[in-house]
């Protein structure tokens, strides 16, 4: 008799048994690995009109349909009264208008770039962290970088107006370049920049009012049913932000919880009752896509997220579909197509990929030149992810181990495979589990599918139009403020060079404070002035550095009157003689009287400053003062002009041992203070020391 602890075990070894059953024939109960290209991919949610696409390694013009996969390089144009809406991530939605034409410049996970040189587009930002991504759109000449979530409103032109015009609402933000300035659309405004004639790079603002033409009225109808769809939808809860589109399943079918596979989603039957005998994999086309190879298109309106992530499992005598696999450790990668593909007599087959096996990849002949080596990866950080709790069994049950589901299988002729689809057809149930029961074969050696070019002109006209919209190639070069170079953003390189001139932004850091020595208070500095900082000016001569004498306050005769600033005359030598005052005039200072031989300097005050007591110096240090090489002191006389006004006196004062005129009045020598200790002896010690008249008590 088995223990209690022994019947315990045997789920335990039956489920490791099991596990290692299915790793040896390829099956796998862990979540995909990063696929071979991981590019990022956009799709065409809403169409209406004659749209057709050209891919980027063909020449070829396509129809687009709902559904059809974007990738980067892609060119769009739409006929007259056409229109069609792309979703580029959850919350991201572009919507173009007739008569336009689009081409996909840049798209990944750092950031998205579009070229319009043709027609209007409306875009609706309702997610965007400008830190993490960037989003710029190229018109004629002009180059628009978003900065903000928002409603965007941009005509490429082509009217009346020589020009370009954008709109922003919904709290937008954008930077605006022309090929010469470049400035910043706010809410609520409306720009128009002139792209050709005398005024080219210039343009014009104005408030935006909103518009009320047809192509508006279908934007605003379609944002607003996008908007619906996104509250009634169930990210983070069933499905996380890497499978945009899922928000579709909502009008279709339910979610129910099982058993054996967690949460699942069934379409309803109002969603499929328009197929004949419906399963997945059998309504729609096979297309070629660069760096992919062979990608699955479907007719059904909801089933962009259910193709091309997840699986489709065969449940309970329905088909169901999955988000995620037993496992979920890393981010939900995009697929071309979830399908086991292999060729059998001739014909062309493939079936839903079984849950519990890992991804089959059937391009990997394609894909040779696209490995992941050679293009950047996506981040293999997943973004936010649901509980998926629900998603996970007990570790002691596995999934039955399906064998392919039979009833799924579909067919069509080698000759006929990606040229159209009415060639399709389901496999009867015999030869299904034929093709089916070959497991080695078909995981070893991946299917000779025939290429893009290999088909050539023989696409049936459901895929190729019978006249394309555009009939010469469009000239690129005159879209956009400057040349995109390399996989990144204008908008760093434009504002550099048009806005700032290519000179570093002044920073908008607080003034900076400085200390006073007196007080140690701290005084703000003169603000700055500018938008740029501004290169250092070459000096034009050298810069000479002046010390400036101390100035010495003498006592003067007259106590009650303030004293002047005196200049030391020890500085520089002493070329004047200074007059005593007049007897009228006792307490004035004297009048000054400028030698011809001189120019008064301009530098010098117009008042004349009292004269300084000299330093105190021991006589046998101090120099004698020098003379002047041209004349003696001794020798020179009184100008015969009379003394000039004080009024028109230069500031230059009279030179030192100069005597007074004889002919006329003089006034004594000017007084010179006694020193506070010891005597201080004349430079010239053959004239004697002026005398001190005593004043009048």
């Amino acid at each position: 008799m088995l223990s209690f602890r022994k019947i315990r075990t045997i789920p335990v070894i039956l489920s490791a048994v099991l596990f290692a059953a299915g790793a040896a024939f390829g099956y796998s109960y862990e979540d995909d690995d990063i696929p071979d290209v991981t590019d990022r991919v956009a799709r065409i949610s809403d169409l209406t009109g004659d749209v057709q696409i050209k891919r980027s390694d063909s020449d070829e013009w396509e129809k687009a349909v709902m559904n059809l996969p974007i990738v980067e390089g892609d060119e769009i144009a739409a006929g007259p009264g056409a229109r069609y809406e792309i979703q580029l991530a959850s919350h991201k939605h572009v919507r173009i208008s007739e008569r336009s034409y689009l081409r996909i410049t840049l798209i990944n996970d750092e950031g998205i770039a579009l070229s319009l040189s043709e027609g209007m587009m409306a875009l609706r930002l309702l997610e965007f962290d400008q830190e993490k991504e960037f989003f710029e759109i190229d018109l004629p000449k002009a180059t628009v970088a978003i900065q903000k979530t928002g409603r965007y409103r941009l005509d490429a032109g082509g009217g009346e107006f020589a020009g370009v015009s954008i709109s922003v609402s919904e709290e937008g933000e954008a930077r605006v370049y022309s090929t010469t300035s470049g400035f910043t659309l706010r809410d609520g405004r409306t720009a128009r920049v002139f792209t050709d004639g005398r005024n080219e790079g210039e343009w014009e603002l104005g408030d935006f009012a909103g518009l009320n033409d047809e192509f508006d009225s279908w934007s605003l109808d379609r944002e607003r049913m996008v908007e619906q769809l996104l509250a009634n939808s169930q990210y983070d809860e069933y499905y996380d932000r890497d499978i945009y589109g899922a928000e579709d399943l909502g009008n279709y079918g339910d979610w129910m919880h099982t058993v054996d596979y967690g949460y699942v989603w069934r379409p309803s039957s109002r969603a499929t009752r328009s197929y004949s005998d419906w399963s997945p994999y059998r309504y729609g086309q096979w297309r070629w896509l660069p760096a992919f190879g062979w990608t699955w298109v479907n007719d059904e309106p909801w089933g962009w997220a259910t193709y091309h992530h997840g699986r489709w499992l065969w449940h309970n005598g329905y088909w169901v579909w999955s988000p995620y696999g037993y496992y979920r450790s890393t981010r939900s990668w995009w697929r071309p197509a979830l399908v086991v593909m292999t060729v059998y007599n001739n014909n062309v087959c493939w079936y839903p990929l079984p849950y519990n096996r890992r991804y089959y990849n059937y391009n990997r002949r394609h894909q040779e030149g696209r490995r992941r080596g050679e293009r950047r990866p996506r981040p293999a950080t997943p973004q936010p992810t649901p509980d998926t709790t629900g998603q996970r069994r007990p570790d002691n049950r596995v999934p039955p181990l399906d064998r392919g589901p039979v009833r799924g299988m579909i067919s069509t002729p080698k000759e006929r495979f990606g040229r159209d689809r009415g060639s399709m057809t389901r496999l009867p149930d015999a030869t299904a589990r034929e093709v089916a029961g070959n497991e080695t074969v078909i995981a070893n050696s991946p299917p000779l599918l025939p290429t893009r070019r290999e088909i050539g002109d023989t696409v049936s006209k459901e895929i190729r139009p019978e006249r394309p919209i555009v009939t010469r190639p469009v000239d690129q070069s005159k879209t956009g403020a400057a040349s995109r170079t390399e996989n990144a953003p204008l908008d760093k390189r434009l504002r550099d060079s048009r806005m700032y001139g290519n000179r570093p932004p002044l920073e908008t850091s607080p003034v900076p404070q400085t200390q006073t020595p007196a007080e140690g208070n701290p005084v703000p500095s003169r603000p700055r002035t500018g938008v740029v900082g501004r290169p250092e000016a070459g000096k034009t001569r050298p810069e000479v550095t002046r010390e400036t004498p101390p100035i010495v306050a003498a006592p003067l005769p007259n106590t009650s009157e303030p004293q002047q600033p005196r200049r030391d005359t020890t500085t520089r030598p002493q070329t004047e003689q200074k007059s005593a005052p007049s007897a009228n005039r006792p307490n004035q200072s004297p009048p000054l009287v400028t030698p011809r031989s001189e120019t008064p300097r301009p530098s010098q005050p117009t008042t004349r400053p009292q004269p300084q007591a000299p330093k105190e110096t021991p006589p046998a240090s101090r120099p004698t003062a020098p003379s002047r090489p041209s004349t003696p002191p001794t020798q020179r006389t009184a100008p015969s002009q009379p003394a000039p006004s004080k009024e028109s006196r230069p500031a230059q004062p009279a030179p030192q041992q100069r005597p007074s005129a004889p002919s006329k009045p003089s006034s004594p020598p000017q007084q010179k203070s006694a020193p506070s200790s010891g005597s201080s002896k004349s430079s010239d010690s053959s004239r004697p020391a002026p005398t001190r008249e005593k004043k009048p008590e």
